[in-house]
């Protein structure tokens, strides 16, 4: 051990000091240090923690990449994933696109405008007169619907679901709703929703069942974003011309089962051919009946040109020799699972009628392919990538696509997020600034306070460099104390708000609806590295007073 490590030991734990007047400098000093290692920790555990958290909503709700059709009408203009103009869906890209490197899944997805309508309520209002009175409401609202396929990824919404179950493929008009949306529309799990969707010459209307909420407390997109199966919402968007099959729980008095074709332009103008005969919408089926039918819906659209779609219909039966055996049940069951509908209660007894052709299909129209990727920081690189092998070569619809990032899509919400580094630097430089001031004059009271032993240490031929390590010895002892104290009161805070969110937010300015904290050793090690050596080189200049102290006229100082 030097000789000038153990004298600063032994000064620096001495009680007095030397004088009473460096006592609460040497304090300010430590408390100092503490407060810019609890304000750095803070500020960089909350930017960190808040650009990690709404990039990660952010790409939840979409994805890091996207492929859309190239509109020449908005060149130069900001993308927009939500008003992607339709493009026809192709196995052949879809493949492409997932045996790129780098990327995880692709997921096709479909945006549509749409309007839902509430549950009718009663409320009470003042009329001009001063009279309450009780009236019947209905709220509306826009929303973004967005179709998704088996593939999809609901890791993000399943974190932040309140109610219910994320919906498996084979409820095929199930919906999951935001809580912002269901308490405005006063719908909870189960309630169906009706949905209108508008067309270039029409309105659709069709029922959602609510099988999930979820509260991302990400307001941009709690307030507009609902999920339904992909198929469905190509289906009943009328996009494309569309047939399904629904078959009703009832039997008619000559104990047919009724089954009955329905399209999502309606009935006007459509034809419907079963098996090559023409006839309605709707047919009445027996045991014994055909085994196969093949249904034909077709109709011509504005540009007069034919459209039409196709559905294979199997019926098979078991333990059940007429129609009317299935209503020895209490009640006649319908289930849909996987195309096929199952009627009676038990397989034992049952009738199966299996709906043969897919519900999505190639040149069915989409918004686009999501893209997931293997690691996110290599967005940039992937996309650079992925735009020369697809860019401004068509595919087999005639369609150009290109690929946006989500930094793209959101260039103003990234920009805000980056522009949250120079504040975090500002508050960093601000607190270091004010700690070098702070130990530079502890050092100098120090300094100044101990001027009898400057004198006494030189004049028994102790160096001046041996002199201002002591000094700088001592100070360093009371950096760490500041280090230390900060470290546990930084870290506590830290804690407290991670485990309990003490701290909130209002998530329509924030995006969230707390204080987000992400704590990282490499941030932590940092900054006290930071601190230590920025207020240990603050030492230097301060120890050269040192050099001109007299050794007789100090020894005289009182």
């Amino acid at each position: 051990m030097s000789f000038e490590f153990f004298i600063s030991r032994r000064l620096a734990e001495r009680k007095t000091q030397g004088k009473k007047v460096s006592r609460p400098i040497v304090r300010i000093s430590i408390i100092s240090i503490a407060l810019t290692i609890v304000v750095n920790l803070i500020s960089l555990a909350i930017v960190t923690g808040f650009q990690h958290e709404v990039r990660q909503k952010a790409m939840g709700f979409t994805s890091p990449l996207f492929v859309s059709k190239i509109n020449p009408d908005e060149s130069g203009q900001r993308i927009r994933l939500f008003e992607s103009e339709p493009i026809k869906y192709s196995n052949l890209l879809h493949e492409t696109l997932q045996r790129e490197d780098g990327v995880s899944k692709v997921s096709p997805i479909l945006y549509r405008p749409t309007i839902l309508q509430s549950k009718k309520f009663s409320d009470n209002i003042t009329l001009a007169s001063g009279k309450d009175t009780s009236v019947t409401r209905q709220e509306i609202a826009g929303i973004m619907m967005k179709g998704v396929d088996e593939a999809y990824d609901w890791s993000f919404i399943q974190q932040h679901l309140v109610y219910g179950k994320i919906p498996t493929t084979s409820q095929k008009n199930a919906l999951v709703l935001s809580q912002h949306i269901a308490n405005n529309l006063n719908y909870t799990l189960g309630d169906t929703v009706l949905a209108s969707f508008f067309t270039t010459n029409r309105a659709l209307k069709r029922d959602f069942v609510v099988t999930a909420i979820y509260n991302s407390g990400f307001s941009d997109y709690d307030q507009q974003l609902a999920f339904t199966p992909l198929a469905y919402l190509q289906e009943v968007s009328g996009l494309d011309f569309r047939v399904r099959l629904e078959i009703k729980p009832t039997l008619t008095p000559n104990g047919f089962l009724e089954i009955e074709a329905l399209t999502n332009r309606g009935k006007n103008g459509v034809e419907f051919s079963w098996n090559g005969n023409l006839g309605s919408s709707k047919i009445n089926w027996e045991i014994g009946g055909p085994e196969n039918i093949e249904l034909i819906a077709f109709t011509q659209n504005a540009e007069s040109k034919l459209e039409s779609d196709t559905m294979l219909i199997s019926f098979n039966w078991k333990s059940v020799s007429r129609v009317a055996d299935l209503e020895n049940n209490e009640e006649l069951n319908i289930e849909y699972d996987q195309g096929t509908f199952q009627i009676g209660d038990t397989a034992k007894s049952c009738l199966l009628v299996h709906v043969q052709n897919p519900v999505y299909k190639e040149g069915a129209f989409i918004s686009g392919y999501e893209i997931g990727l293997e690691d996110v920081a290599r967005m940039d690189e992937q996309v650079e990538t992925l735009r020369e092998h697809l860019q401004l070569k068509p595919d087999k619809y005639g369609n150009i696509v290109q690929v946006t990032t989500v930094k793209e899509a959101q260039s103003d919400l990234f920009a805000w997020l980056d522009f949250l580094d120079i504040n975090v630097y500002i508050i960093i430089t601000l607190m270091l600034l004010i700690g070098v001031i702070n130990v530079g004059s502890t050092i100098l009271v120090i300094i100044v306070v101990r001027t009898n032993f400057v004198g006494i240490m030189k004049a028994i031929g102790a160096s001046n460099w041996s002199i201002r390590k002591v000094f700088i010895f001592e100070v360093g002892y009371l950096i760490l104390k500041g280090l230390i104290l900060g470290n546990i009161i930084g870290c506590g805070l830290c804690f407290l708000q991670l485990k309990w969110k003490v701290f909130s937010l209002d998530s329509s300015i924030y995006y969230l609806d707390s204080i987000p904290v992400h704590f990282s050793w490499l941030n932590f090690i940092l900054i006290n590295l930071l601190t230590f050596f920025v207020c240990l080189l603050a030492l230097v200049i301060p120890s050269f007073l040192v050099l001109r102290i007299n050794p007789i006229k100090s020894i005289r100082f009182n």
